[in-house]
């Protein structure tokens, strides 16, 4: 039950994730949306940084279904405001020509390779699941072929894929979206595995666990709405990512530092560093991506950067979990490996001797440490992915212009009537419009109105 309630909330997430950067890029220009890209990745922090307090809390002194007693309501709020506020333009559309154009076959296809991807590479290694099982190769096997067939639908067969395979032909877009793959890879395993090191190595409470990854995600959202008011302010986003993607791989570096007995105020930097990188990646890598497409690609391109950075997640959190599970055991003594049973936490240390507990803490410390330097490679690619991508700048003529339109809309009636009358004025004296005499292009296709007839019409309206 909890699984499928969890697939549930988890097409819920995804619509929303995507939905909200769409609404941004629709209702912003391209140089402001960064601005308000970066406050949208605050929020996210702001989000990682309360959730996990407000859990380990209930956890401890409550119920851990206290948490999703909370989230009810306010998922009812939520709704309610955006049913309010939001405007609606949803076109006019037919129903059965628009479901016959999703892409049901992709869809399974592309599920089925994660799921079955995901399984084996979380369980292998285990005592039930070893590498050479029968059932993990299966799978892999299985999950290889339905990776396969859903990018072969992508490419030949879906009306509307949903992963269109030619946008990877656009270098600076292939970069990026490997970039927020490789993010995914990387944040979600230092966002799940920092605490458990806080807790199993350190032998601090979930909730003091908590507290101490705060670095990381306050720091986060402060360098994403940074970021983002920089792109909007000169109108680049190359510094940003190199910067973000760089002092990011020097944080994953130095973390591998952290063992059982490095200050924590040493790991607090480390994880500041981090959170820096995580801010200036996280939302500018999508106003970048937004800007090597058409407008009207940019919504597919989105969706698929946020699930490409979400199946890196799944993907990081399944790898670091074998790694983790896989390096306990193996730095146990043969009389502690049920303690690798427990890989997620550590058992009652107290009904261990006191060598028994050293050396469980330090097999912890060293299991930590393997998926700390399993994350270094992968930022480092993101960071020479850099190099692929080619700023072209904020600013668009088109979107300065519908911009300058959307403003016109608004505009004083009474000074669009002076304005076209003196334009029309000027027309009369150059002998280009004599009148309300109709002027006929040079392709002799069709008649313009002269400006002075623009301008009687906004009089009459006017006085209407």
């Amino acid at each position: 039950m909890l699984y499928i309630f969890r697939g549930l909330a988890g097409v819920a997430n995804g619509g929303i994730a995507s939905l909200s950067m769409m609404i941004v890029s629709d209702v912003v220009t391209l140089q402001e949306r960064g601005k308000y890209q970066g406050i949208l990745g605050s929020m996210v922090g702001a989000g990682n940084a309360a959730g996990p307090i407000i859990a380990s809390a209930f956890a401890t002194h409550l119920t851990w279904r206290g948490l999703f007693y909370m989230l009810a309501p306010t998922c009812l709020l939520a709704f309610a405001a955006s049913w309010r506020w939001p405007p609606s333009n949803m076109p006019k559309l037919n129903l059965k020509e628009t479901v016959a154009k999703i892409d049901f076959l992709g869809l399974f296809f592309g599920t089925a390779a994660v799921i079955l991807l995901l399984i084996p590479i979380s369980s292998g290694g285990h005592v039930d699941t070893p590498w050479d099982s029968p059932l993990v190769i299966a799978m892999l096997t299985v999950g290889g072929v339905c990776l396969i067939t859903f990018l072969l639908i992508e490419w030949r067969f879906a009306k509307l894929p949903m992963m269109p395979l030619g946008m990877f032909r656009n270098v600076s877009v292939s970069a990026m979206l490997g970039q927020s793959f490789m993010l995914g890879l990387a944040y979600y395993s230092y966002l799940y595995f920092v605490p458990l090191y806080f807790q199993n190595v350190r032998g601090k409470s979930a909730l003091i666990a908590a507290c101490l990854q705060l670095p990381m995600v306050v720091t986060q959202s402060i360098f994403s709405v940074s970021g983002g008011l920089y792109m909007s302010k000169f109108g680049r986003y190359g510094e940003v990512i190199w910067f973000g993607f760089g002092i990011w791989t020097l944080g994953s570096g130095l973390l591998i530092m952290a063992d059982r007995n490095i200050h924590i105020g040493l790991v607090s930097f480390f994880l500041i560093l981090i959170g820096a990188g995580t801010g200036c990646t996280f939302q500018p890598t999508l106003v970048a991506l937004q800007a090597h497409c058409p407008k009207a690609q940019r919504a597919v391109v989105t969706s698929n950067r946020n699930f490409l950075r979400s199946s890196g997640g799944a993907v990081g959190l399944a790898v670091s979990s074998a790694i983790l599970a896989n390096v306990l055991k193996a730095s146990l003594p043969p009389r502690l490996h049920s303690v690798a049973n427990s890989t997620f936490a550590v058992r009652n240390l107290g009904s261990f001797s006191i060598a028994d507990q050293d050396a469980i803490v330090d097999a912890y410390a060293s299991a930590s440490r393997a998926v700390f330097i399993w994350c270094l490679p992968v930022s480092a690619i993101a960071f020479l992915l850099s190099a692929l991508i080619r700023d072209k700048g904020l600013v668009r003529k088109e979107e300065k212009v519908a911009g300058e339109q959307n403003k016109s809309d608004v505009a004083d009636p009474a000074q669009d009537v002076e304005k076209a009358t003196n334009v029309a004025m000027t027309d009369e004296k150059s002998g280009a419009a004599k009148g309300a005499s109709a002027v006929i292009d040079t392709s002799g296709d069709h008649t313009r109105k002269p400006s002075l007839s623009i301008a009687s019409r906004k009089s009459d309206e006017l006085n209407r």
